[in-house]
């Protein structure tokens, strides 16, 4: 700006204010926005339900048994909401979709080799395919627990090595062993009482007491064979902690190809897409 005083030309320099620091909130979004664009991101339960168009020939999935004609169901049941309904069965393996004589329905083939027609509705396929030799990750991310176990159930095989961060008391843990065996997956929480828990209710699993934000070479190391690794950390903690959380696997864990996020916060802001 140029100011005239007595045929004087004065000039000052206008400078731009400086702009204010971006909040934490404001931060952790444009974190969360950076991983999503290097990684794939999921929100379960699908806003489309399963079709036959979901599975693929050879491909291991889990089937539901049926609940029956229900007058009301509960919207989290709701098949058209892309997620299956009833309880878990058995795995399978797809061998036909959509045969002449079974329109609309997949066979799925039992490991006793006893085969049947399923609806899609009632199968659950593996989400986050990884493609060979990329380094994209699959992340799944639902808001209730449990969804959150029937991910747990249904996109881990017997070949994966699993950690779980929060833990709490061991319940995922020792269903995931079941899947896995005991010596393949691992529990950590930062809370001495409920470790000491998990260890009494469920012995033949492993249990970590450990602070993730203060340990991060810790967590590395404990999850260096890991291929899956599944985030709960309380639920419902600030956005904050659980995308630093899922920074640190994401960026540390090179042999991790999908992680479960349970996180309501995360859920919200993913279906704001």
């Amino acid at each position: 700006m140029c100011i005239v005083q007595s045929s004087t030309i004065i000039t000052r320099t206008m400078t731009e204010p400086a702009l204010p620091p971006p909040t934490p909130q404001a931060a952790t979004l444009v974190t969360l926005a950076a991983l999503a664009d290097k990684h794939t991101f999921i929100e379960y339960p699908l806003a489309t339900p399963f079709t036959c168009a979901s599975f693929q020939v050879d491909e291991l999935v889990y089937v539901s048994t049926s609940t029956g004609k229900v007058k009301k169901s509960h919207p989290a049941d709701d098949t058209s909401n892309g997620t299956s309904t009833g309880r878990l069965f058995a795995r399978g393996k797809v061998v036909d979709i959509a045969p002449p004589q079974y329109p609309g329905r997949v066979k799925i083939e039992y490991r006793d080799g006893s085969a049947y027609h399923a609806n899609p509705s009632r199968l659950t396929p593996q989400l986050f395919r990884p493609n060979a030799g990329s380094a994209q990750v699959g992340v799944i991310v639902t808001a209730k627990t449990d969804h959150y176990r029937r991910l747990a159930r249904t996109q881990i095989t017997s070949t994966d090595i699993v950690l779980e961060i929060g833990c709490d008391l061991g319940i995922t843990v020792d269903s995931i062993a079941d899947i896995v065996g005991p010596s393949n997956v691992i529990g950590v929480d930062k809370s001495h009482d409920s470790i000491q828990i998990a260890k009494d209710s469920y012995p033949r699993c492993r249990f970590v007491e450990m602070d993730i934000f203060h340990s991060r070479d810790d967590l590395i190391a404990l999850a260096a064979d890991c291929t899956k690794v599944l985030i709960d950390i309380n639920g419902n903690r600030l956005l904050p902690a659980v995308v630093e959380a899922l920074r640190l696997v994401l960026e540390g864990c090179h042999k991790v190809d999908l992680v479960i996020v349970k996180s309501v916060e995360m859920h919200r802001e993913r279906c704001k897409k």
